[in-house]
């Protein structure tokens, strides 16, 4: 739980914990949903958190952040890699679900060294699914929407108490990084490597789709070295 003080602010929300609290009673009235204190502290906490991943600001929920105002980036590498022959086209690659700059870059360089990039760059990009003033709509309303519409039903999902599985089948089968290096490896033994990076890029998006907010640099090089083979 967040320690206590003066109430947090996002964007336009001048109290974020009484902006949850009012969206949470309101979602769980609509669903005839009655809670315990205990669980309705987990799902207020669920959605507290959530909330300040929408807001996409850096360090909003840790208060580290004071005006609400620090855009919060993850960082992707994109690219392509040389012609193979004389009748090749550049194949495009895009790696992403870097939480720093420095990361992105150490995975590009070590890359380089082991496959043929003819170009590469890191690009900061903002967060899945952050706010986007733009859009000519309030993040009091944009995340009211979020959390009555989605984030209390999520929270039923992931409850231990509350877990259904009935939503399993729906799911996306998750790969581990060791099925991905086995994968990569084994197109590499059959000496046809033309459909990797393809696949490989779709099988990052499942597991960044998982947590992409999570990543930790360690995790970033563990990523990139086994779905890539380098050494270590």
């Amino acid at each position: 739980m967040r320690a206590v003080g003066p109430p947090l602010q996002l964007w336009d929300v001048r109290n974020v914990e009484a902006h949850v609290a009012r969206a949470v009673e309101a979602g769980l009235d609509r669903r005839s949903a009655h809670l315990s204190p205990s669980q309705y502290d987990r799902c207020f906490q669920f959605c507290l958190q959530k909330v300040w991943e929408l807001s996409g600001l850096k360090a909003g929920f840790s208060r580290d952040n004071g005006d609400g105002t620090a855009l919060r980036y993850v960082y992707e590498i994109r690219g392509a890699f040389s012609p193979r022959g004389m009748l090749d086209s550049y194949q495009p690659f895009r790696l992403k679900g870097f939480t720093t700059e420095d990361a992105a870059e150490r995975a590009l360089a070590e890359l380089r060294e082991t496959k043929p990039v003819a170009f590469g760059q890191v690009h900061a990009v903002r967060p899945k699914g952050a706010y986007d003033r733009t859009k000519g709509i309030s993040f009091t309303t944009y995340s009211y929407r979020q959390i009555v519409d989605y984030r209390i039903d999520d929270w039923y999902r992931s409850d231990p108490e509350f877990g259904d599985t009935r939503y399993e089948s729906n799911r996306r089968v998750e790969e581990s990084l060791e099925a991905l290096a086995s994968r990569h490896r084994d197109d590499e033994d059959a000496g046809d490597t033309s459909d990797w990076l393809p696949g490989t890029v779709d099988r990052l998006s499942v597991i960044d789709s998982l947590n992409q907010h999570a990543y930790q640099d360690a995790g970033e090089e563990v990523l990139t070295r086994e779905a890539f083979g380098f050494g270590g």
